[in-house]
């Protein structure tokens, strides 16, 4: 429990002891309650932070003292922007514990800083710890999800779930993906590269009328099939990479058909990304329902896939 904090070394407790007297009073993280994490999963992830700071107190200053949010720091960039992403994601692993400390337990002071700011150190925790895929981190992310209000939140606690996509993740996923949170759970399920997740994208595609979120499912399924990001698992994924390359591209072609514009232009990209070797012949059973503008552009795409392929 808590509690354990009394048995740090007396150096350790006082160089701690300003980050924890707020988190005894059950303070809340940037982006969950730490009320909302069942008890005994919250015991222990709080024990293993306490353990972890007294060994490496140095990352959580690090986690804490990032600087690109603030506007003395990212007003001085050509692209005058706040993100904190790129320094997160640069601590990696070790960052994970101090980062569920901040998201979950005990947010930062937040002074000055705007919503924009503020949404900003969000968005980059919440990045970083998606990219790790730590299944320590599930319950964060759900509740990070489901507390989200802000489309840039929604999106990045989706993304990280989907990046982690254990089981509990994975429904959470699928049942929002329907409602306010469509397209932060379409994004998520992209990452989550299943043969069920990529099974419903199709799906919602198949019925999709509106362009943007038409847009939004079909960049989705070229990450759930990118022949890239297959090739990184290894030969024993090879024959469940292809079954979703298969899938993705089967949804892809006819709306490539159906769809103009941006949501085009997503599946066009989608369709690069999966480099399904039977991409030609999925278009060849399409290609008389398009009119000869978009049977042309077919036919050009399907050559920069097989030039691809044959590299």
């Amino acid at each position: 429990m808590r509690a354990t904090i009394w048995s740090l070394p007396a150096a350790v407790l006082a160089a701690c002891f300003t980050f924890l007297t707020p988190q005894s009073a059950a303070a809340d993280g940037i982006a969950v309650a730490d009320s909302q994490i069942p008890a005994a999963e919250r015991s222990n992830l709080w024990s293993e932070i306490e353990a972890y700071r007294a060994t490496h107190p140095g990352i959580f200053e690090q986690v804490r003292n990032v600087q690109g949010h603030r506007p003395e720091v990212y007003k001085k960039r050509r692209n005058p922007i706040p993100f904190v992403g790129p320094e997160l994601r640069r601590l990696k692993q070790a960052a994970l514990l101090p980062m569920l400390e901040v998201l979950a337990f005990q947010a930062p002071q937040r002074g000055g800083l705007t919503d924009r700011e503020w949404r900003a150190l969000q968005v980059g925790l919440l990045e970083a710890v998606g990219v790790i895929r730590d299944r320590r981190a599930s319950t964060v992310l759900q509740q990070a999800f489901e507390n989200a209000t802000h489309p840039e939140v929604i999106y990045a606690a989706g993304e990280a779930l989907g990046r982690l996509c254990d089981d509990s993740s994975y429904k959470l996923l699928s049942k929002r993906a329907a409602g306010s949170k469509t397209l932060g759970a379409i994004v998520g399920l992209g990452q989550c590269r299943r043969i069920d997740s990529t099974e419903q994208l199709a799906q919602m595609l198949e019925k999709a009328t509106d362009e943007a979120e038409a847009a939004v499912l079909a960049e989705a399924l070229g990450v759930a099939a990118s022949s890239w990001a297959w090739q990184t698992y290894g030969k024993a994924a090879q024959a469940q990479g292809l079954k979703v390359r298969r899938l993705a591209a089967t949804a892809l072609v006819p709306a490539f058909i159906r769809h103009q514009g941006k949501a085009r232009k997503a599946v066009r990209i989608g369709l690069t990304m999966a480099e399904y070797p039977g991409t030609a012949q999925l278009v060849r059973q399409h290609r008389q329902q398009a009119d000869e503008p978009t049977a042309r552009a077919l036919d050009r795409l399907v050559l920069r896939i097989e030039k691809r392929l044959n590299r």
